[in-house]
């Protein structure tokens, strides 16, 4: 598993933890507003169950449908904006995190063997 996949997979874990048991925090960061404890309990469910689902996925190696789910986040989160009311900071900071992510488990694998590179530079070597 690339370093940067390893990364994504964390952090989705660690948000679908918290939203597991702190459904509030989660609701204040996404500025929804759970009525009672039904409401928290969705919250739980659906941040918490989808992203700690997503997060073990990611560390099992199952990289591929977390990074179409976050995808899916991501293009529903630019589909929201045509609502010009949905354009806050806060909103737009949600989508470059998403997209940041997403990116996180797009970004290439290293290649060790490629990872030097020799320039030749005439007359570096005192020979001209």
């Amino acid at each position: 598993m690339a370093p940067t996949s390893l990364l994504g997979s964390l952090a989705t874990l660690l948000f679908g933890v918290v939203s597991l048991v702190k459904p509030d925090a989660t609701a204040k960061v996404t500025d929804l507003e759970p009525l009672d404890a039904a409401g928290r309990s969705e919250v739980a469910t659906v941040f918490g169950g989808v992203f700690t689902t997503l997060g073990l996925l990611g560390l099992a190696g199952e990289e591929r449908p977390v990074v179409f789910v976050w995808l899916g986040v991501v293009l529903a989160r630019i589909a929201s904006f045509r609502d010009q009311e949905a354009i806050t900071a806060g909103t737009v900071v949600g989508l470059l995190v998403e997209i940041g992510i997403l990116g996180l488990f797009l970004a290439p694998e290293g290649d060790d063997d490629a990872a030097a590179v020799e320039v030749e530079v005439p007359g570096a070597d005192g020979d001209d």
